[in-house]
Formats: C-alpha cells, structure tokens, sequence
C-alpha cells in the first residue's frame, strides 16, 4: 500500500527532511514524475494576505514572507452555476525558512504556519529538474467523457472540494479547488482522483517555470540574412532570404510572439504590431512594455521577424511586412528571476495563450520558451494549436554538454517545428567552443544548443542583430541563443504563408524541413529515417539549416504544377 503524505492533516507526526522528496509526485503519460522537495522554503495558499503588511517582505521569528501574490483570474475557464467558484481573495505566499532544521521543528513550524487565521494549504515548495515550482490549491481533471461530470461532482463533494468550471476551449478539462473545508490537500487530492480510474488524467496545477532560450554576449559579425564574407578560407552561411522577398515579404501572415511585452514605441516596429490583439496571459489584459521595468526578450523576437525594410532606419526582419501579436509572459527588471530569464505562470495561463493567438488571427506561433512542469493539458492544448497554426518552438540551451536533451514543451508533439542553432560557420553553436574558423577568430559561446530526435531544423542561433529597446541605439548584435533561431523558422512560416494561405500547417511545416540546407556534411552525417518523411535527417542539425528562399519557391511551384516528388498534386492540400 502506497504511503500518502498531507501536511494540513496531520497524517504523520515525525518525517525526516530529507525523505520527504520521494513523496511529493504527479503522473504524467503514465509515468512517476517527483517533486523535489526545496527544504528552505513553503509555499502557503490562504484566504486574504498571510500577513496584511504595507511591505513585500515581513517577517516572523521563525520565516520570511519573500512573496505574496493573488490567486489569478481564470480568462478561459467557465464557471458552473450552483457551485462556489474560487474566492477572489486567495493568496500564494512564498516563505522562506531557517536551514538545518530538525525533523520536530520543521513540522513545529509548519503547524505554527497552519494555525494562522484562513490559512488553507501548506507544502513545500518543489523543484522539477532543479527548477522551482509551486504547487496551488488548483488541480485539473479531463473527464473520459461527458457523461461522467456526475463522477466528478460525487467525487468532489465527497471531499469537499469545489469545482470552478470547465475549459471553455477543451471542455473536458475541469478545474478544482481545495479549499478550507477540504479534507484532503491538492496532491492527494490528485492521486485519489487518479486512482480511481473514473478520469482521463488528474494532475495539480503549477505555477511552473518559463525559461527563455536566450543569452546576450557581445560579438561581432551580422551574418544571418546575407552571408556573402569568406573568412579564413571559410564561406558563412545564411538562410537565402532574398530569393523569398523576390515572391513575397509576409505581407498578410500574423504572428504570435508567445514572449515577454514588446516595444510597440519602436520605429522600426511600430507599424507591424496589432497592439489591440495583444493579450497578456497573467493580467488578461492589453500587454504594456516600460523600458526600466521589462526586458527586451520579445522586442528582440520580433525585430528578426517583422522589423520594417526600406524605412531608412535600422535594419530588416526577415518577413518585414508580416504582423505581429504578442501574447505576454513578462518579466520584471526588479525580479531576482529575471537574472536567470524566468517567468513564473499557471499551465492554464499558458494554455490559454496559445488559444488567444489562435482567436485573435495569428497562423504562426513564436515560441522561444521552454516550461519544467510537464503538463497533459498543455499537450492537449497545443494537440489543438498544431491544427490551425504553424507552432515553432526553440529547442533549449545548455550549459553542459551531458545535459543537451530538447527540453520541454518542444518534446511533447512531432508536429511541433523544434528548431536548433548553429554558428556563421554552419556548426551547431556549442558551449565554451570558439564558434570561429581559425585561430584569429577566438569567439567563445556561452550557451550551447540542444538536440535529439526531437530536432527538426536549425537557424542562425548567435551574433543576431535585432531590435533592441535596452541599448543606447535601439539595435543590438547581442541575441544569441535558439530563441533567435526560433524566430527565423517562424519568420520563414510567415512568408510561406503569406504567399499560399491556404496551405495547412502541416505543409508549412514540410515545405520548410524538406528544403532545408544539408550544412558541413563533413562533420554531420545525414541519414535516411523512416520516422523522417522529408528528407535526409541527424539529430545535430535536424534536416539541416533553413532555406528561405527554396522554401518559398517550392511552394509557390506546387500550386502550379502537376508533379512534386513523383506525386500527383491536384491542389494544394497534398503538398508534401
């Protein structure tokens, strides 16, 4: 019989520290998922603010509140008439607490935490892979079918625990709450629905980790458009654009950039941003960007889309007269995440991201983001997504090269386009090598780029000069990372798009990995797979480095022609 533990209840009246990690999970696809238990801090769900106190830090002789914050609004969930939804003033409070503590006084201070007036969860705070999450008194639960909400109403009040409403884009999916009449806390709450084999899937919901794939060194060359410099005896490589904009600049694409708040004061971006379609997934709201306050990940994102050509100023997106939404995950300046380029959000929040985009006409979606909290509702949601939009995520950054898996959500479906980095000189970018061709060129990278059998393409990934709100100038040769080589691939979609609409994003997404450039051969082996319809393929550099300028071409050909790769096409649904 498995052992259960519940820090509200009691259940258990000594528990060593240091065992307690293997009792904290989840399930998702089948499989154990354990939560690391962060000893120095609790995370505290109550009715009102732990400690009304005019500061953002007060304290107690046993913890420190370092955080307070109100329980979010839910923009895409409908509630159920006749059932409590979630009270508007719910708190989750971060408390940091003394190290070194025995047994005894770890749960002393639990009790003493528990004993506050309308206090209704206490856990600790966890850690997926080394990365924080926070568990909320929130948990989801998708029905087999929709006969069996009867099931989930007994079950829920049974425990005493209210059902907030269904996902009005997955109606299936349901979100409960614990509350302070509930007998049971989210995570075994959790289980015990799990267990019972009357749902689909039951997981907590995290205020998980959005970690952007970027880092800013400074380094030199511009090279990502038009590469034409042979240096040391060496040709760059470049993604061929110009042959695109000989058939089209984007004119009429949308994309989303799923990124923090862009600039939309920037001339050289201004008058391709739809700021009215902007949604901001935290506040619900029209994203706002300050200067002094946000930082610039999405302006940077959107100046290799969508910044304006032949304006006389700056410099040019690769799909320069295409439009952009963005869908907002800020990070504030003032933020201790900020210096490790993370955002803390709830799945739903996330989830209901990608609807927004989809409703407010993007038919690309910018994703240079990864989450550490493995989700079956945001599988579900981009199950969804991938039918009426091109969903290009980055492939993540590494550090160390025994830690270089694609990281997640860009695992999570082949009909994602995951895209990997490389240098100018046609090598993926990897961490403390000299991305030059020869000794003069002693340019070292600070981020390396991830890959696997999960890798699709790869992009210009370092020295990506963009717009840049932060420096003096308003541009910046510092984006690096396969956050800029996400941005390419979703740029390249875009002029697809905007030539042939009609095409789905499934061939958008053929076209693109079909054409792609076999780049150094020597050093990468491109083999024949059968799970690889579209050419040549190895996991360091997916089908090889993106060509705009075949893509565009070969899609233009194929809405004219009888024959592509001995194949009858008769329109263009059977491109590819």
């Amino acid at each position: 019989m498995k052992r259960y533990i519940s820090l509200l209840m009691g259940l258990l009246a000594f528990i060593p520290i240091s065992a307690q990690q293997s009792d904290y999970y989840y399930y998702y696809k089948g499989n154990r998922i354990d939560l690391e238990v962060d000893s120095t801090r609790l995370y505290v769900v109550s009715e009102g603010m732990l400690e009304q106190q005019n500061t953002s830090r007060t304290s107690s002789a046993n913890y420190n509140i370092c955080k307070s914050s109100r329980s979010k609004v839910y923009n895409n969930v409908v509630p159920l008439q006749n059932e409590r939804a979630v009270p508007p003033e719910v708190y989750f409070s971060t408390l940091e607490i003394p190290t070194g503590l025995t047994s005894d006084q770890y749960n002393a201070l639990i009790k003493n935490v528990k004993s506050h007036e309308n206090v209704w969860q206490v856990l600790p705070s966890f850690s997926i892979d080394g990365k924080q999450v926070n568990v909320t008194n929130n948990f989801y639960v998708r029905l087999k079918e929709s006969e069996d909400f009867g099931e989930l109403q007994t079950m829920a009040a049974m425990y005493k625990i209210d059902i907030v409403g269904f996902n009005e884009h997955m109606p299936l999916w349901y979100v409960l709450s614990c509350n302070a009449s509930s007998t049971l806390d989210v995570l075994n709450a959790v289980e015990l629905f799990r267990q019972s084999e009357k749902f689909s899937c039951c997981e907590p919901e995290f205020y998980a980790t959005i970690t952007y794939q970027s880092n800013d060194p400074h380094y030199i060359y511009q090279w990502n458009l038009n590469y034409t410099e042979e240096i040391n005896g060496y040709q760059g490589v470049d993604i061929n654009v110009e042959e695109a904009w000989e058939i089209t600049k984007g004119d009429s694409a949308i994309v989303a950039v799923f990124d923090e708040s862009i600039d939309t004061d920037h001339p050289d971006l201004s008058d391709n941003i739809l700021i009215y379609k902007g949604y901001d997934i935290s506040t619900g709201a029209i994203p706002t960007y300050n200067v002094s306050t946000n930082r610039a990940h999405g302006t940077l994102s959107a100046g290799v889309i969508a910044a304006i050509q032949d304006n006389e100023i700056g410099l040019t997106g690769i799909a320069p007269e295409s439009n952009i939404i963005s869908i907002a995950c800020d990070i504030s300046a003032s933020s201790n995440d900020s210096v490790n380029n993370t955002h803390k959000a709830t799945i739903l929040q996330i989830a209901n991201g990608f609807f927004k985009a989809c409703e407010k006409g993007a038919n690309v979606i910018n994703c240079p983001w990864s989450c550490n909290a493995y989700s079956a509702l945001l599988d579900e949601t981009i199950g969804y997504i991938v039918n009426e939009c091109v969903v290009v995520f980055a492939a993540g950054n590494y550090q160390y090269e025994s830690d270089c898996d694609i990281l997640y959500p860009a695992s999570c479906n082949p009909r994602i386009l995951t895209v990997g980095g490389i240098t100018p000189y046609g090598k993926r970018v990897i961490h403390g090598k000299n991305m030059g061709s020869g000794s003069s060129s002693a340019y070292y990278s600070f981020i390396g780029s991830r890959y696997g059998a999960e890798l699709d393409v790869v992009a210009p990934a370092v020295l990506i000069y963009t717009t840049d709100p932060s420096s003096t100038t308003g541009y910046d040769r510092d984006f690096n990372g396969t956050s800029a080589a996400c941005a390419h691939v979703s740029a390249i979609a875009a002029l697809i798009l905007s030539a042939h609409p009609d095409l789905t994003p499934d061939q958008v997404v053929g076209i693109i990995e079909y054409t792609s450039k076999k780049i150094s051969p020597d050093l990468y082996s491109y083999q024949t797979d059968t799970l690889r319809p579209h050419g040549t393929w190895n996991e360091e550099m997916g089908y090889g480095l993106v060509d705009a300028g075949a893509a565009v071409q070969i899609a233009d050909k194929a809405t004219r022609t009888t024959y592509l790769r001995n194949t009858v096409v008769t329109d263009t649904k059977h491109i590819i």
